[in-house]
């Protein structure tokens, strides 16, 4: 019976009470890199005396993941204010897992979770005009240190549209009650569709 108490290089991180068969479970976290000793010290109790032993442990730095588009799949150079877009960036380290959060500037847009391939995907709109910079910042995770990267994206104005009637089918001045009139607009603008 009794506790043990694990130290990393002498300062204690943790005491545990034994278990009935002579157990002692816990769970260590360590933050800084180098090589360290691990300590195990037992109380003892009325019918065993005091024990402890040490085991050295290194501690790796986490990998540098970096943060990309994948190939064909960034966002374009230009869009219009509210066109919907789709990208796709590319984690790279050790197993990355995690999430990556996808920015207008500053302002988040969206968070997911990334693939086990360490893919990020998600469908983008942006609602005001100018120069901005699209960002996407990895979490990091157990493995892998937190990235990011930003590209530059040109956000247009819709064009401005006009309506009239086309020339030669716009409706009589006057018209009988029930009398049908075909009539034809003529809508002008980059493109227009809808209704």
């Amino acid at each position: 019976t009794g506790t043990a108490t694990f130290l990393e290089i002498g300062t204690a991180v943790g005491t545990v009470t034994l278990s009935p068969d002579g157990r002692a479970n816990t769970t260590l976290t360590f933050n800084t890199t180098g090589t360290r000793t691990i300590t195990v010290q037992y109380s003892g109790d009325v019918t065993n005396t005091s024990a402890s032993f040490d085991t050295p442990i290194t501690v790796n730095p986490k990998a540098n993941a970096t943060v990309a588009w994948r190939q064909f799949f960034g966002p374009p150079a230009s869009v219009i204010v509210g066109q919907s877009f789709d990208v796709q960036a590319q984690v790279t380290g050790v197993n990355p897992t995690g999430t990556a959060t996808f920015l207008d500037g500053t302002t988040p847009l969206t968070t997911v979770t990334l693939f086990p391939d360490g893919r990020a995907a998600t469908t983008l709109t942006l609602n005001t005009a100018g120069s901005r910079n699209i960002v996407v910042q990895y979490s990091g995770d157990v493995s892998n240190n937190a990235a990011s990267f930003s590209t530059p994206i040109t956000v247009n104005p819709k064009t401005v549209s006009s309506i009239a009637w086309r020339p030669g089918f716009g409706p009589s001045a006057s018209i009988v009650v029930g009398q049908s009139v075909s009539v034809q607009a003529q809508v002008t603008g980059a493109s227009p569709s809808g209704i």
